[in-house]
Protein backbone atom coordinates (compact mmCIF):
# COMPACT_ATOMS: atom_id res chain seq x y z
CA UNK A 1 0.00 0.00 0.00
CA UNK A 2 1.80 3.24 -1.14
CA UNK A 3 0.65 6.56 0.77
CA UNK A 4 -1.93 7.99 -1.50
CA UNK A 5 -3.50 4.55 -0.75
CA UNK A 6 -3.82 5.61 2.60
CA UNK A 7 -4.34 8.92 2.84
CA UNK A 8 -7.56 8.86 0.83
CA UNK A 9 -9.57 6.86 3.20
CA UNK A 10 -8.23 8.77 5.73
CA UNK A 11 -9.00 12.01 4.97
CA UNK A 12 -12.57 10.67 3.80
CA UNK A 13 -12.95 9.37 7.53
CA UNK A 14 -12.10 13.10 9.24
CA UNK A 15 -15.52 14.62 7.36
CA UNK A 16 -17.89 13.06 9.78
CA UNK A 17 -15.63 13.74 12.79
CA UNK A 18 -16.11 17.53 11.89
CA UNK A 19 -19.95 16.42 11.86
CA UNK A 20 -19.37 15.02 14.98
CA UNK A 21 -17.26 17.93 16.49
CA UNK A 22 -20.04 20.47 15.75
CA UNK A 23 -22.75 18.01 17.24
CA UNK A 24 -20.77 18.63 20.43
CA UNK A 25 -20.69 22.30 20.13
CA UNK A 26 -24.58 22.24 19.61
CA UNK A 27 -25.11 19.67 22.35
CA UNK A 28 -23.10 22.43 24.73
CA UNK A 29 -25.09 24.94 24.46
CA UNK A 30 -28.60 22.70 23.98
CA UNK A 31 -27.24 20.92 27.43
CA UNK A 32 -27.20 24.68 29.57
CA UNK A 33 -30.30 25.67 28.00
CA UNK A 34 -31.74 22.66 29.63
CA UNK A 35 -30.16 23.00 32.75
CA UNK A 36 -31.31 27.00 32.78
CA UNK A 37 -34.49 25.56 32.41
CA UNK A 38 -34.65 22.78 35.03
CA UNK A 39 -33.30 25.37 37.40
CA UNK A 40 -36.32 27.75 36.67
CA UNK A 41 -38.90 25.05 36.72
CA UNK A 42 -37.34 23.87 40.77
CA UNK A 43 -36.98 27.47 41.64
CA UNK A 44 -40.44 27.92 40.50
CA UNK A 45 -42.20 24.72 42.11
CA UNK A 46 -40.01 25.67 45.67
CA UNK A 47 -40.84 29.23 45.66
CA UNK A 48 -43.78 30.61 44.06
CA UNK A 49 -47.52 30.10 45.74
CA UNK A 50 -49.68 28.36 43.42
CA UNK A 51 -51.59 30.13 41.47
CA UNK A 52 -52.81 30.33 38.05
CA UNK A 53 -49.75 32.04 36.06
CA UNK A 54 -47.00 29.99 38.11
CA UNK A 55 -49.13 26.78 36.70
CA UNK A 56 -49.18 28.15 33.16
CA UNK A 57 -45.53 29.04 33.50
CA UNK A 58 -44.28 25.77 34.86
CA UNK A 59 -46.23 23.68 31.80
CA UNK A 60 -44.59 26.61 29.25
CA UNK A 61 -41.66 25.10 31.38
CA UNK A 62 -41.42 21.68 30.66
CA UNK A 63 -42.89 22.45 27.39
CA UNK A 64 -39.05 23.39 26.95
CA UNK A 65 -37.94 21.09 28.41
CA UNK A 66 -39.45 18.50 26.64
CA UNK A 67 -37.93 19.80 23.31
CA UNK A 68 -34.46 20.77 24.77
CA UNK A 69 -34.61 16.85 26.00
CA UNK A 70 -35.61 15.66 22.57
CA UNK A 71 -32.96 18.19 20.63
CA UNK A 72 -30.44 16.43 22.92
CA UNK A 73 -31.20 13.08 21.96
CA UNK A 74 -30.98 13.54 18.42
CA UNK A 75 -27.56 15.59 18.24
CA UNK A 76 -26.29 12.71 20.30
CA UNK A 77 -27.50 10.01 18.55
CA UNK A 78 -26.46 12.00 14.95
CA UNK A 79 -22.98 12.08 17.17
CA UNK A 80 -23.30 8.52 17.46
CA UNK A 81 -23.57 7.85 13.65
CA UNK A 82 -20.84 10.09 12.77
CA UNK A 83 -18.27 8.60 14.79
CA UNK A 84 -19.47 4.91 13.78
CA UNK A 85 -19.26 6.19 10.06
CA UNK A 86 -15.62 7.14 10.78
CA UNK A 87 -14.61 3.57 12.10
CA UNK A 88 -16.80 1.99 8.64
CA UNK A 89 -14.79 4.61 6.26
CA UNK A 90 -11.18 3.01 8.12
CA UNK A 91 -12.22 -0.06 8.10
CA UNK A 92 -14.36 -0.40 4.63
CA UNK A 93 -11.12 -1.06 2.43
CA UNK A 94 -11.37 -4.90 3.78
CA UNK A 95 -15.22 -4.77 2.10
CA UNK A 96 -16.38 -5.07 -1.27
CA UNK A 97 -17.87 -1.96 -2.64
CA UNK A 98 -21.24 -2.42 -3.03
CA UNK A 99 -21.31 -3.48 1.39
CA UNK A 100 -19.08 -0.23 1.71
CA UNK A 101 -21.51 2.16 0.04
CA UNK A 102 -24.75 1.28 1.42
CA UNK A 103 -23.79 0.79 4.94
CA UNK A 104 -21.87 4.34 4.50
CA UNK A 105 -24.84 6.24 2.99
CA UNK A 106 -27.38 4.59 5.27
CA UNK A 107 -24.99 5.64 8.50
CA UNK A 108 -24.53 8.88 6.80
CA UNK A 109 -28.46 9.77 6.27
CA UNK A 110 -29.53 8.75 9.95
CA UNK A 111 -26.55 10.66 11.07
CA UNK A 112 -27.95 13.91 9.21
CA UNK A 113 -31.48 13.55 9.41
CA UNK A 114 -31.28 12.96 13.44
CA UNK A 115 -28.64 16.13 13.88
CA UNK A 116 -31.37 17.83 11.67
CA UNK A 117 -34.41 16.67 14.09
CA UNK A 118 -32.64 17.71 17.07
CA UNK A 119 -31.60 21.44 15.51
CA UNK A 120 -35.39 21.52 15.25
CA UNK A 121 -36.23 20.55 18.49
CA UNK A 122 -33.78 23.24 19.70
CA UNK A 123 -35.75 25.97 17.12
CA UNK A 124 -39.17 24.92 18.62
CA UNK A 125 -37.79 25.05 22.12
CA UNK A 126 -36.08 28.88 21.24
CA UNK A 127 -39.61 29.72 19.97
CA UNK A 128 -41.48 28.05 23.05
CA UNK A 129 -38.98 30.10 25.17
CA UNK A 130 -39.75 33.29 23.14
CA UNK A 131 -43.47 32.86 23.78
CA UNK A 132 -42.83 32.39 27.68
CA UNK A 133 -41.10 35.46 28.16
CA UNK A 134 -43.90 37.47 26.12
CA UNK A 135 -45.98 35.66 28.78
CA UNK A 136 -43.68 37.04 31.97
CA UNK A 137 -43.76 40.46 30.39
CA UNK A 138 -47.49 40.14 29.97
CA UNK A 139 -47.66 39.24 33.47
CA UNK A 140 -45.75 41.96 34.81
CA UNK A 141 -47.13 44.86 32.21
CA UNK A 142 -50.90 43.89 34.24
CA UNK A 143 -49.21 44.02 37.96
CA UNK A 144 -47.49 47.58 37.06
CA UNK A 145 -51.37 48.60 35.87
CA UNK A 146 -52.62 47.25 39.28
Amino acid sequence: MDLQTLLGPLQTALVPVVLASTGGLLCLVVQTRYGRIVDRIRELSKSASPDIETEKMLEMLFKRARHAKWSLFGLFFGISCFLTLSLVILISMFFPATVQLGLIVTIFVLGMGSMLIGVWYEVSEMWASFKGLAFEYDIYRRRIEK
